[in-house]
């Protein structure tokens, strides 16, 4: 096992014991079948409408990401939860249902909680968005059809 393999199943089991059920899953990080969904609704005016989602997903979700670890150091924990349940609601729409299961489990944390859970949330969410970001960079690369 790798060491990157090593540390996200560890971070893995830690968001498991955190409360999420699934987070563990083996699978893609994102769900290409619930994101090709969307096509079903691209007209011939906009044939690079699931693109534009993709891309206006990963630029919202950075700034949220940044919110979200603002506000931890500050101990901020509205400005976390919010930031926390608008992307979870646009990561669950996208299919990338383990983002949206960290932040389910951010906007559960308690102020004062355990600054360890939170650190280790933030690095799960770091890391599975990511790779997520990896792998929708390669969908828009991809050619359409």
């Amino acid at each position: 096992m790798t060491d990157s393999n090593s540390q996200e199943a560890g971070l893995a089991a830690l968001l498991v014991d955190a409360g999420s059920e699934s987070a563990a899953a083996a699978g893609e990080d994102v769900d290409e079948g619930i994101l090709n969904s969307f096509g079903n609704y691209q007209s011939p005016n906009d044939p690079d409408f699931v693109l534009e989602i993709i891309d206006l997903y990963v630029r919202e979700a950075s700034d949220r990401i940044s919110v979200i670890k603002k506000s931890a150091t500050a101990n901020d924990g509205e400005a976390l939860k919010q930031a926390a349940h608008a992307l979870k609601g646009s990561s669950a729409t996208l299919g990338l249902i383990q983002i949206a299961q960290i932040c389910e489990s951010l906007e559960q944390i308690t102020f004062p909680d355990s600054s360890n859970r939170l650190d280790v949330l933030i690095q799960l969410l770091l890391h599975k968005f990511d790779r997520a970001r990896a792998q929708l960079s390669r969908i828009l690369q991809t050619p359409q059809a």
